[in-house]
């Protein structure tokens, strides 16, 4: 008994996550288009606009080639918006990815300086 708590607490928790993103994913599509919003996106994708429409009116995702559709048509907005649920990972801003860059350019430095050290 206790097992299968568990095992239905986990699967609810990751529906509810799934829901969650469905809901972003749906949000972000219907402000780019308010009006025939699985028609544009179609459109813009290549994906059949009755498979949007389902997923938009189920608030379900769409499948994996469906979601990457998604984010080559409308990118690392897109991406960001659906993943973070409104706060962007550090590594899509440009902010972030800067900060990762100087920290390698950090690291190649001390190897060089190791190098130079090492072959004197």
């Amino acid at each position: 008994m206790l097992m299968s708590s568990a095992i239905g607490g986990q699967m609810s928790q990751a529906s509810t996550a799934q829901s969650a993103v469905a809901g972003r994913v749906g949000d972000y599509l219907r402000s780019k288009y308010p009006n025939k919003t699985a028609d544009n996106v179609a459109a813009d994708t290549g994906l059949k606009a009755d498979a949007v429409k389902k997923a938009l009116a189920r608030g379900s995702l769409l499948n994996g080639e469906g979601m990457l559709a998604l984010i080559r048509a409308y990118g690392l907005d897109f991406l960001a918006y659906v993943m973070a649920g409104g706060e962007t990972p550090a590594w899509l801003t440009s902010s972030g990815q800067e900060e990762a860059i100087s920290s390698r350019d950090q690291k190649l430095a001390q190897i060089k300086a190791r190098r130079t050290a090492t072959s004197c």
